[in-house]
């Protein structure tokens, strides 16, 4: 998660609710056969696993508890979608709750005096549930953020560290938003177009901190597949803004992440510089978070 996720999500992320775990969205239903879940428990926790307490229910589900531990396990073989909390305006969120058929749910009910069932509970069941993400996992859905993030290497390997409340505190896919409000849109890239000067200032003015962040969105493609992506600024010549693509984009087969692109003034979206003193800008963000 780079900084300016971090930023974003901070800026306009979503207050934790009490219900803690997380969930695998599935392309098709699967076993979680005993020995699997049993050697999870011996990865994540070694001699403390405590094997025995660990009880099953054919290959679909299981409970451990063990010194005020709870947790348990669930296949579904039907579709979890969490409409409630993922807005379908959301293209690759709606692309993968269309796509998903099946889920594995783990659940902490339970934590040692001491521990934190949001924390401690949360980080275990990521290094539990880590072994069973494979190619037919889409994505993983947090119980208590509501967080819902695309399956990857990176995010398995953050499970497996132990660092599940990490990889799920922030979003790490790009959002393609298919809806907005349309007026409220528009005015808020109005906003930024008129406060652009606040942007370049502050850019001239940069210090070289690694904890800067000098960020501007411009429009790529054409109707109907336009997105607006954002970039990290590198140099700006008159009219015309440089630097990296930091989206990942969804509808631009010749365009990806990481990719030198430029954009006009004349057609900017919205900009967001930050450092340790705080952030300014981010005016189509906040539309886009009341949805």
């Amino acid at each position: 998660m780079g900084l300016w996720g971090q930023i974003r999500d901070r800026l306009f992320g979503r207050k934790r609710p009490e219900t803690e775990g997380i969930v695998l969205l599935l392309r098709s239903p699967r076993a979680m056969p005993v020995h699997t879940v049993r050697q999870a428990f011996a990865d994540a926790l070694g001699p403390a696993a405590d094997l025995d307490s660990v009880s099953t229910v054919g290959e679909m589900s299981f409970s451990w508890e063990s010194a005020g531990w709870h947790i348990t396990g669930l296949v579904m073989p039907i579709k979890y979608a969490p409409d409630k909390f993922i807005d379908r305006r959301d293209a690759r969120m709606a692309e993968a709750l269309e796509e998903h058929q099946a889920a594995i749910v783990f659940h902490v009910h339970a934590v040692p005096e001491g521990k934190d069932r949001a924390t401690d509970g949360v980080s275990l069941v990521g290094q539990l549930i880590a072994p069973l993400m494979d190619d037919e996992t889409i994505a993983a859905f947090s119980l208590g953020t509501h967080r819902i993030n695309l399956a990857n290497e990176e995010l398995k390997a953050a499970f497996l560290a132990g660092k599940t409340v990490e990889a799920m505190e922030y979003r790490n896919y790009d959002p393609v938003v298919t809806q907005y409000k349309q007026r409220k849109m528009d005015a808020a890239v109005a906003e930024a177009r008129s406060r652009w000067p606040e942007f370049l200032a502050a850019y001239e003015a940069r210090t070289g901190d690694p904890d800067e962040v000098f960020i501007a969105k411009f429009p790529f493609g054409q109707d109907p597949h336009v997105e607006h992506m954002w970039i990290s600024v590198e140099s700006i010549a008159g009219d015309t803004v440089s630097g990296r693509m930091e989206n990942k984009p969804m509808f631009q087969p010749g365009l990806k992440e990481g990719d030198q692109v430029t954009g006009s003034v004349a057609k900017l979206s919205d900009w967001l510089y930050a450092s340790e003193k705080g952030a300014e800008g981010g005016f189509t963000q906040r539309v886009l978070q009341e949805m």
